[in-house]
């Protein structure tokens, strides 16, 4: 299955929606289902970032990867740190898209560059994409809703 990778821009709010208030994505991402404010919010975070494309398959919207630019004790920008994040459509999980994404994307971001993901524990299949493309298990802890995140770390 092949995919394109495109910057969300604002008139993208109606797919990006659909996506994120699908029940497993939105369980996932501790997304507010019916508060729309916070949906906006998200996406409007999720487009001013430096890095950010849809995951386009037939040329739809099926889901999202993003940078997030981490920033230092002082809140200072570290222009060579991210958190890196991304969602897809249910439809299309188990078919191998994301390591292709995650690949495609990670060689897009600058060299030196170092990349953090935070994943739950039980999302197997988002442990196996990381571990692929070369991420390296950082350990474990819980987070503020009582679940247990797996940290991973990729520097290129």
């Amino acid at each position: 299955m092949t995919f394109d990778l495109m910057p969300w821009q604002l008139a993208d709010f109606p797919a990006y929606q659909a996506l994120i208030t699908m029940p497993p994505i939105a369980a996932a991402i501790g997304i507010d289902t019916k508060s729309v404010a916070s949906q906006q919010q998200a996406f409007e975070n999720d487009i001013y970032q430096t890095y950010q494309v849809a995951i386009l398959i037939d040329g739809t919207p099926q889901g999202s990867i993003v940078a997030y630019q981490r920033a230092n004790e002082l809140g200072d920008p570290l222009t060579t740190e991210a958190d890196l994040a991304y969602f897809l459509a249910p439809d299309f999980w188990g078919h191998g898209i994301m390591t292709d994404v995650v690949t495609a994307f990670i060689t897009q971001l600058p060299p030196h560059f170092t990349l953090w993901a935070d994943v739950l524990a039980d999302n197997i299949g988002s442990l196996r994409v990381l571990e692929k493309v070369g991420f390296t298990n950082q350990g474990t802890y819980i987070d503020l809703f009582g679940r247990q995140i797996i940290q991973f770390h990729l520097y290129r």
